[in-house]
């Protein structure tokens, strides 16, 4: 049964990496693993995160209970035992993830090799790496499930989800941008979008690209820059397309032949972006 076939997989990764982390017997990433234990260590003594900003803060709080034995060693063994057992756990969700696409049999092996990559090394230490993996293809799968489902529900879990990942890693940051990326293409090449750009012509398209230039430079602060750079570039040569495709198509015009973004004729004049004067 899959059900079964999966436990086993599980059972036996965590087996395999439990004994790993058994024999790693002290830290050695600092100061990210003392900085974890301490964190988790006051989140078990007063309930209470520290006041300064501590990042994975949702990992400390996983292995906080490994404190409540007030005993360092036996802490420390527990709190490596429990990243383990949580970052094992990425064998169930890249099963499920891979289960909406391929058979059982491959599914159940996108688990084993889940599990066994080598950055489960970070398993038997006190990293948010722990947390971090399983949650980040918890995450791909739901996403998954919304775009293929097409429910709201499983949409929303997946954005809920995507918000919560940089408590665990700041690097995680990036599961809200894939997931709002994800869900504007799937809207964009899904048939409701399709029955609407059926009616599009050229200056709809045109209009989409100039609606960026018509934002005050006011309200495109805290836009990535690389954002704002494709942005420009891509106003930059859809704004003059259709004077490109009037010289183009239309030899008989009276228009000068547009000039492509950063060009200089030297066989045939050429009007710059937003002129009516030719250059050489």
């Amino acid at each position: 049964m899959p059900v079964a076939s999966v436990g086993l997989v599980y059972a036996v990764a965590a087996a395999i990496y439990g004994w790993q982390a058994w024999a790693q017997r002290s830290p050695w990433i600092f100061p990210d693993e003392t900085q974890h234990a301490q964190t988790a260590e006051a989140i078990a003594g007063t309930g209470l995160a520290p006041i300064a900003p501590i990042p994975g803060i949702l990992y400390s709080a996983l292995i906080a209970p490994a404190w409540f034995l007030h005993d360092p060693v036996a802490s420390y063994d527990l709190a490596k035992f429990i990243g383990v057992l949580a970052m094992c756990s990425a064998a169930v969700p890249a099963y499920l993830l891979a289960r909406l696409l391929v058979r059982p049999r491959l599914a159940l092996l996108a688990a084993i090799a889940a599990v066994a990559i080598p950055g489960m090394a970070y398993s038997s230490l006190l990293m948010q790496e722990a947390l971090a993996y399983p949650y980040a293809t918890l995450v791909f799968y739901v996403l998954t499930s919304a775009l293929v489902s097409g429910k709201r529900a499983w949409l929303g879990a997946a954005v809920v989800l995507a918000l919560l990942g940089p408590l665990i890693r700041t690097e995680l940051v990036v599961l809200p941008i894939i997931v709002l990326l994800s869900g504007s293409l799937h809207v964009w090449f899904g048939d409701w979008a399709r029955r609407h750009q059926a009616r599009w012509r050229l200056a709809h398209w045109v209009r989409s690209q100039r609606a960026w230039r018509s934002v005050p430079p006011s309200r495109q602060r805290g836009v990535p820059r690389w954002i704002i750079r494709c942005i420009s570039c891509a106003t930059s040569f859809w704004g003059s397309f259709p004077s490109r495709l009037e010289w183009e198509f239309c030899p008989s015009s009276s228009a000068p032949r547009p000039c492509w973004p950063g060009e200089r004729s030297v066989t045939a004049p050429c009007a710059p972006l937003g002129s009516s004067s030719p250059q050489a």
